[in-house]
């Protein structure tokens, strides 16, 4: 019992100081992604850190499709969800340019050093904190909670 609680102890004190890292791993329709997010505090704010993103396009998806993306971003949001029918209420939203072209001829790039400064009042009011690739009207959300 012992042993477990010091194999933990590191991680459970980097998550109460506020930091975290979590993997970005999935995918949504015609675009997968592959990378890491990091988060630490800087005075009432918290800055989260995509240190590196693999994006892959499929062209042949079904969901999601489109023959091209070309210059998306990554849009970063926190969401306010009352959860009795009314809107959700976004407390913050920021996006970081993505230069880039995907097409069937060239299916992945990778983006590194992007950076969101986020006031800690809104992650800790949201519901969900996230991100998404967004571009021509399609976005594909990246399915990891960022809240800590």
């Amino acid at each position: 019992m012992k042993w477990n609680a010091l194999l933990l102890a590191p991680l459970l004190a980097s998550c109460s100081n506020g930091e975290m890292a979590k993997s970005l791993d999935g995918s949504y329709g015609s675009l997968a992604f592959k990378g890491q997010v990091e988060r630490r505090i800087e005075g009432v704010n918290y800055v989260y850190s995509v240190q590196r993103l693999d994006l892959t396009f499929d062209p042949q998806a079904k969901s999601n499709a489109t023959d091209r993306i070309i210059n998306p971003s990554l849009r970063f949001v926190a969401i306010e969800e009352k959860g009795d029918g009314t809107p959700q209420k976004t407390l913050f939203e920021s996006e970081v340019p993505i230069r880039a072209r995907l097409n069937s001829s060239n299916r992945a790039v990778t983006v590194e050093n992007l950076t969101f400064v986020v006031p800690r009042h809104a992650v800790e009011s949201a519901d969900h904190v996230g991100l998404a690739v967004v571009g021509e009207r399609l976005m594909w959300p990246i399915e990891t909670d960022l809240k800590g």
